[in-house]
């Protein structure tokens, strides 16, 4: 099990998918999703390459590995639970992906 990091894109720490697997765990690590997650708390996600907007998920950025809430009205935004942090707005010169949706 890998850990994504609810505050800036934790790097380093990739989750490692088993083929077969319909989700994968990931532990969170930091305060930006309270109040629906909490650091220490373990999510599952499925792997989906698309998201609706206002949707959770799982996305690669820069390297690092991070859970929010995707919003997209022109550009892509990730949006953290806790009003205390700003989003991540994603630049074209990001290195960018969605990992997948968060199912629990």
């Amino acid at each position: 099990m890998g850990q994504t990091d609810a505050d800036e894109p934790l790097v380093g720490q990739q989750p490692v998918p088993f083929i077969g697997l319909e989700t994968i765990r990931l532990m969170v690590n930091g305060d930006s999703m309270e109040p629906d997650f909490f650091d220490g708390d373990i999510i599952e996600y499925k792997l989906q390459l698309v998201l609706e907007n206002g949707e959770l998920g799982v996305f690669a950025v820069n390297g690092g590995i991070t859970m929010k809430k995707f919003k997209t009205n022109g550009d892509v935004r990730l949006q953290s639970l806790n009003d205390k942090y700003e989003d991540i707005i994603i630049k074209e010169e990001d290195d960018f992906s969605i990992l997948g949706k968060v199912v629990i």
